[in-house]
């Protein structure tokens, strides 16, 4: 089964008393951790196909961005920057980096989160929106008419207390939770009641095995 934690939790259950083994892949607030002494270069590589390749739209894509305070200024530029330049459209394009949201039930789940981000507190750097006929972005490859398309959406000044970190967001949007050393970073991956998958840039093979 792959799907949402609660019904996950349910199968689980029914697989138990039963005596047959469930493969669960579940839902996931997947972290990816940037130390100060990681490549920039190659984090940001790894953040912006992680949080926004096949539109968020993955278990295993990134939610929340972890970055240390002494990066954290080039990192959000660059990431914006990087953002901003993605080509929107068909996927069957090979030019194209990401394609439309599934459906129209996630499409309007995404864009109710953005309201509850604003809510929580976050600030937005890049204000994904839908894709609307007559109002492309420059570089898009698709048919708004006949598409759920979006685009980037960064939230900024996210805590892990916040609803929005918690949750997973099946959608282009990634927040970027910053914090102070190696015990913050791993206190805040560690900050959700998922376990599904994680990453961490640095060049200090002793915190990467922390």
């Amino acid at each position: 089964f792959t799907g949402s934690t609660a019904v996950g939790r349910k199968i689980g259950e029914i697989c138990g008393r039963n005596l047959q083994i469930p493969s669960l892949e579940l839902g996931g607030k997947n972290p990816l951790v940037v130390l100060a002494d990681a490549d920039l270069e190659l984090a940001l590589d790894g953040a912006l196909w992680a949080a926004f390749g096949t539109g968020g739209q993955r278990c295993t894509s990134a939610g929340n961005l972890i970055v240390d305070r002494r990066v954290v200024s080039s990192f959000r530029g660059e990431l914006v920057r990087r953002a901003k330049a993605l080509k929107i459209g068909d996927p069957l394009d090979e030019s194209v980096d990401y394609g439309p949201i599934i459906n129209e039930r996630f499409l309007e789940r995404w864009l109710e989160q953005r309201a509850v981000g604003l809510s929580d507190g976050a600030e937005l750097l890049l204000d994904g929106k839908r894709v609307v006929p007559g109002e492309e972005p420059v570089g898009f490859a698709g048919d708004a008419s006949r598409g759920l398309y979006a685009t980037p959406r960064i939230f900024d000044k996210v805590r892990m207390g916040m609803r929005f970190a918690q949750e997973e967001c099946f959608g282009p949007t990634v927040n970027i939770v910053e914090v102070d050393g190696l015990d913050e970073a791993i206190a805040a991956a560690n900050g959700t009641p998922y376990g599904l998958s994680s990453a961490v840039y640095t060049r200090d093979a002793r915190a990467m095995l922390h």
